[in-house]
């Protein structure tokens, strides 16, 4: 019996040794395993467009800038990078304004204090908004890009609020006359969408777009993002100065002048390269709807408050308009910002040209301070 017994008890604990020892192997072979795979943790996660989208949504905004008499003379994009108000942006989408404005995809407005730190050969500039408790983008590594990688670029193209595109990164490309490396990029940028964010598919921004060849189909540009976080440290201890207000360049030669005079933005042309029906706005009526009771000039330090609402359907060409222009005012830090609009009169005509989804009325304002008169397009019919 007690043989019996010892026998059943050294099988038992040959048992458990088989046991113990065949855990231990698996467990070895999964230590083998995770150590020779990367933990999923250390993966950069992948989105897709529609969520890159939301989530930068509110991060995005238009910049608007103005001239001395607080007239609108560029647009342009940007995007914070700090809760505080900070900005980026091109320098060439401030050099020529004296004050300016941010406008959120929501339609609330806030005034620029100035400009916190400027790399005038890399073009671009941090800018302080007014304000706190903003959302803020996520910065990438601009050096991890790689050729073939998708990216995302939004931003307002002529002026159309939170265009979103894509593309892949065609090339690394570098001109010292220009400041520096590019990345060179198949997602379409147009005029209205320098200094916008451009992603990666991780939704970090990994570019600030820039320019774009004319003539070239999809060559288009940014400036990598590390390019521009040293001065982010900067801004650490920057105090905001006022915006550059450069003048505009006037070319050396009248007879160059003359020639390219048709070629330049459309406020900026002479009246003779309107002389065409196509470009007579008759009027036939006009309402003016005054609210200059309801805002008060507390209301007006950070959304503009409205004065007046212009309504005017009138025909240009074979095309029959619905336009519309609000009259604002805007409290700013250092100067007040103001849009202006100006009364037309049934059945007359008025020179004008399209730019993106406004009309620009350029024949004889009443106001010789300002060069033109934005109506927005709220109906085109034939």
């Amino acid at each position: 019996m007690e043989s019996n017994e010892g026998e059943r008890r050294s099988a038992a604990l040959r048992e458990v040794t088989s046991l113990m020892n065949y855990l231990a192997t698996v467990l070895l072979m999964v230590a083998a395993v995770s150590a020779q795979s990367p933990s999923s943790t250390n993966k950069r996660r992948h989105l897709d467009i529609p969520a890159i989208s939301r989530e930068a949504n509110a991060s995005i905004v238009s910049i608007v800038m103005s001239d001395k008499g607080g007239h609108p003379i560029a647009q342009g994009s940007g995007f914070l990078i700090s809760k505080d108000g900070q900005v980026v942006t091109n320098y060439h989408v401030i050099r020529h304004g004296s004050s300016a404005v941010v406008k959120f995809p929501d339609g609330t407005f806030f005034a620029v204090d100035g400009v916190l730190v400027t790399h005038e050969d890399r073009d671009v500039t941090i800018l302080k908004v007014h304000g706190t408790g903003f959302k803020a983008l996520t910065l990438g590594d601009s050096d991890r890009l790689r050729v073939g990688e998708e990216v995302v670029a939004i931003g307002n193209p002529l002026s159309l609020e939170s265009t979103v595109s894509n593309g892949i990164v065609s090339a690394f490309r570098t001109d010292e006359n220009e400041g520096g490396k590019f990345v060179q990029i198949t997602a379409p940028i147009s005029p209205g969408s320098s200094g916008g964010p451009l992603f990666n598919m991780a939704g970090e921004v990994v570019g600030i777009t820039t320019s774009h060849i004319k003539g070239g189909e999809n060559l288009n540009f940014a400036i990598p993002i590390n390019d521009m976080k040293p001065m982010i440290e900067v801004c650490l201890s920057a105090v905001a100065v006022p915006l550059p207000d450069e003048p505009e360049p006037v070319s050396p030669s009248a007879p160059a002048q003359a020639n390219t005079a048709c070629e330049a933005a459309p406020a900026s042309r002479p009246l003779s390269c309107y002389a065409t029906p196509e470009h007579l706005l008759h009027v036939a009526s006009y309402k003016y709807v005054d609210l200059r009771e309801v805002p008060t000039t507390s209301d007006c330090k950070n959304t503009p408050c409205i004065l007046g609402i212009y309504t005017v359907e009138g025909r240009m060409g074979t095309s029959h308009f619905v336009l519309q222009c609000k009259s604002w005012f805007l409290i700013g830090k250092t100067i007040d910002v103001r849009n202006k609009c100006w009364p037309l009169a049934p059945g007359k005509d008025y020179a004008a040209v399209r730019d993106g989804g406004d009309l620009l009325l350029i024949d004889g304002p009443s106001d010789p301070s300002q060069r033109f008169w934005s109506y927005s397009v709220l109906q085109e019919t034939e």
